[in-house]
């Protein structure tokens, strides 16, 4: 999943799906939430890959993702496609 810059979709709760597209030189990626884009620069994380502009968060662990945004998390839960 970090290997090169490959785009990678997550399907969440809410019927959305987000793109990450992970810049490992950079140590940042690129969020795409379909309205609208950002990138994220990668912050420490006890385990898996966490991204933050300290009002969004978006932590990456195995299959799954979490965003968190103002204290919440609006997407529900997210996964790889099956």
């Amino acid at each position: 999943m970090m290997a090169g810059c490959s785009g990678t979709t997550y399907l969440c709760e809410n019927g959305k799906t987000i793109e990450a597209k992970f810049l490992p030189r950079d140590e940042k990626v690129k969020i795409d939430v379909g309205d609208g884009t950002f990138i994220l620069p990668r912050v420490p994380a006890a385990s898996g890959s966490k991204y933050s502009d300290g009002s969004r968060t978006f932590w990456f662990k195995g299959d799954e993702l979490t965003v968190e945004s103002a204290g919440k998390t609006p997407y529900g839960r997210c996964a790889l496609p099956r």
